[in-house]
Order: C-alpha cells, then sequence, then structure tokens
C-alpha cells in the first residue's frame, strides 16, 4: 500500500500506515483530539455496515432478508428475567455485545481498544460478505463528532421500532424531540448541516425524477410534460432566500406545520432544520409508497447511539455505538427485497502493519482479551493461550 487513500464504499478516504505501538501513540496524539471514536477491524470490508446486514444486503440474487429482528426477539426471551432493569432499557445494544446481530456498529472512545480488535485474528468469511481477504493489515476507522448527532433518548423509546420509519409517522412528541437535536447539530456544524441537505435534496431529486419519468413513459407524455412532475428545481435552500418552494413543502406537512409553530420565532437556523426534516420525511415516504430500488440513503448525519452500559465487558471497551438507519421492503417489479442502509463513511483510517508483534505490545499494557471481553471463559482462554506459548518458546 503506498497511496494516501483507501477505497470504502466507493469513495476515497484519507489514510496513514503506522508499523508499531509507539507510532500509532504518536499519530493520535498529533491529531489533537480532531477524532472523538474509533472502529477496528482486523479485515477489510469494502462498506461499513452493521452485523445484521453484512450476510445480505438485498438485491436481484437474494429474496430473503437476514432474519435479525426474530433473533432478538427469541434472545429477548431467553434472557429476559436474567437482566437488570437498564439492561432491558438499552436491551440493542446488549443483544450487540452478546453476538445477535443488529444495525448497531461497535465504536469505542478509546483508540487502543480499537487498535487491538484491528490487530486480533479475524473472523472467517461469510459467504454473501463482500470484504477484501488481507490477513497482513488491521484498520482503525477515525470519526469525528462533527459528523455525529446524538439519539440514545430517541432510540431508547423506539423498543425496537425502525428510527426512519418512525420520523415519517405523525408522531408530534417524537418528531419534536428530533428537531431540537437537529438544531443544536446545526448551529455546531453549520457546513456539516449544509452538506447533509445538499446530499437529501440531490438524492430525492434524482429518485423522484425516476420514478415520474417511468410513469409518464408508461402513460405515452410527452417529454415535456415530464418536467412538469418532477419537483421545482431548487438552487438555494437557506431560511433567509425566502424560497416559496420550501415553505409551500412545511405547509404540506401538518405535523412539521405543528412543529413551526411551537417556537415563537424562527431564525434562520431553526427554519433551515424544519425544511431538512420536511424534506427527510417526504423522502422517506416516498421510498416506501412507491417501492423504489434504492440501495444507500445518503443526506442523514451518523446517530450516535451511547446507552448506559451495565456489563463489564462494555465498560472495559468504552462502547458507544453508531445506529446505521436502514429501510426494508420489497421493490414492486421484481418482487426483490430491498435494504436502503445509510452509508457510514469514516474520515480517515489508520492501516496496521505487524499485527502480532503489536498484539504484544498491547498485552504488555494490559490491553488484551482478557481485558475486553472479561468473563469466565475469556479469562481462562487467555491463561491457557499464555501457558501454551511459554511452552512453545522453550522447545
Amino acid at each position: 500500500m503506498d497511496d494516501k487513500s483507501i477505497l470504502l464504499d466507493r469513495k476515497k478516504v484519507k489514510k496513514t500506515e503506522i508499523n508499531n505501538l509507539a507510532e500509532y501513540i504518536q499519530l493520535i496524539s498529533d491529531q489533537k483530539g480532531r477524532y472523538k471514536y474509533f472502529r477496528g477491524e482486523s479485515n477489510r470490508y469494502k462498506t461499513l455496515n452493521g452485523s445484521a446486514f453484512r450476510p445480505y444486503g438485498g438485491g436481484e440474487s437474494k429474496t430473503k432478508e437476514y432474519p435479525f429482528l426474530e433473533m432478538m426477539k427469541e434472545f429477548k426471551r431467553a434472557v429476559w428475567n436474567n437482566i437488570d432493569s437498564n439492561t432491558k432499557n438499552t436491551f440493542l445494544a446488549f443483544c450487540q455485545h452478546y453476538g445477535i446481530p443488529s444495525n448497531l456498529v461497535d465504536i469505542s472512545s478509546s483508540p487502543l481498544t480499537a487498535l487491538y480488535f484491528a490487530c486480533k485474528e479475524g473472523k472467517v468469511k461469510l459467504e454473501d460478505e463482500e470484504i477484501y481477504m488481507d490477513d497482513k493489515h488491521g484498520y482503525v476507522y477515525e470519526f469525528s463528532a462533527d459528523h455525529m448527532i446524538p439519539i440514545t433518548e430517541l432510540i431508547d423509546k423506539l423498543d425496537g421500532d425502525n428510527f426512519l420509519i418512525e420520523i415519517s409517522l405523525d408522531k408530534l412528541d417524537f418528531i419534536s424531540d428530533f428537531t431540537r437535536v437537529l438544531y443544536e447539530y446545526e448551529r455546531k456544524n453549520l457546513k456539516g448541516f449544509l452538506n447533509l441537505f445538499d446530499q437529501l435534496l440531490n438524492d430525492y431529486k434524482a429518485n423522484t425524477k425516476l420514478k415520474n419519468i417511468a410513469e409518464a413513459n408508461e402513460s405515452d407524455e410527452s417529454s415535456a410534460n415530464i418536467v412538469g412532475l418532477v419537483i421545482p428545481e431548487i438552487n438555494n435552500y437557506y431560511a433567509m432566500s425566502k424560497d416559496e418552494n420550501w415553505a409551500d413543502l412545511l405547509a404540506e406537512d401538518e405535523t412539521m406545520t405543528k412543529i413551526s409553530k411551537m417556537r415563537p420565532f424562527c431564525d434562520a437556523a431553526y427554519c433551515n432544520t424544519l425544511y431538512y426534516l420536511t424534506l427527510l420525511r417526504k423522502y422517506i415516504k416516498f421510498i416506501l409508497n412507491h417501492k423504489e430500488y434504492v440501495t444507500y440513503i445518503n443526506g442523514i448525519p451518523l446517530f450516535v447511539y451511547d446507552p448506559i452500559l451495565s456489563f463489564t465487558r462494555a465498560i472495559n471497551q468504552k462502547s458507544v455505538f453508531i445506529y446505521q438507519a436502514f429501510l426494508s421492503y420489497d421493490d414492486e417489479v421484481y418482487n426483490h427485497h430491498v435494504l436502503p442502509l445509510q452509508s457510514l463513511l469514516p474520515d480517515e483510517v489508520i492501516v496496521i502493519n505487524d499485527k502480532e508483534s503489536i498484539l504484544s505490545e498491547l498485552d504488555y499494557l494490559g490491553i488484551n482479551e482478557e481485558f475486553i471481553y472479561n468473563d469466565f471463559d475469556t479469562i481462562a482462554k487467555s491463561i491457557k493461550l499464555k501457558y501454551s506459548n511459554k511452552i512453545i518458546s522453550k522447545t
């Protein structure tokens, strides 16, 4: 590897290579807290997806969805009476930590924890996983908090329901809470918010245009009439531009209109938030109503799920999660199951060379399997491995 970037989800992401623990620590120090969260992978995946989406991503060759929701329900029935109330409130995270597939992606506030997972032995490739077979390198993905918004309280209220679908429904309290979170995000990171708005607007226009053109062709409409079927071109969505198209869009959504009236004074940032969320709701409804073949859902921030976790392994790993947004349906034309996923892109990637040596260095610092997992089986396995290595070294 000698170039300065790595291909992830069809996009180039900046990369840096390190050869030992000292170089890694120096790199993290030089970044001066630029990145808040880290994820370690011992193999290189073509995309970053939750474990529920790796074996199956929907498409022409598939007819079924990986039954991760059913797995969660069965796991719940098996353990519910043996876990405390806090774990019950954060059951999605509990499932993730004990290997039940979910749409959560583990990240950590500890760069050393991420480095451990980047260096440990990789898992066997599942049949349908898109993975580059690379045993020589590990990967640490770095995420800036600038692209993330906290939705922990919202997720805990869902009780397993789909977050994007909840956004599209007319639940005033839920939408009001989400509006507040988005507004705070925009105030802290206007540039990032406007970039998301751009992506969402472009995807909405592209997908609704394709649908309208198809409908026009079916009815033998002329190309001149097709233009009238697509949404108007909008070049500027800043609230201060007083674009009447956005005011009309908001007026069409009764729930968002009620939200707008909850605030006596609507500043530019708050109006932008209302317009963005109105468009997102409209786009989600469009996808679900028309059953379009949509691969990825862009234009939404990375959702951070940071529950209070009471089980030791989560505490030791300093675990936080990205809640990967998704939809699930059968397209109407070919009856293929479709799973539009939120694309998860890190800000930078650290490529790890000489994983075995770095694991030994981490073990010397107490960052090892025993510390990371901290259960009886793992402790026994760790002790057995340590003595096995001593026996081998004497022969």
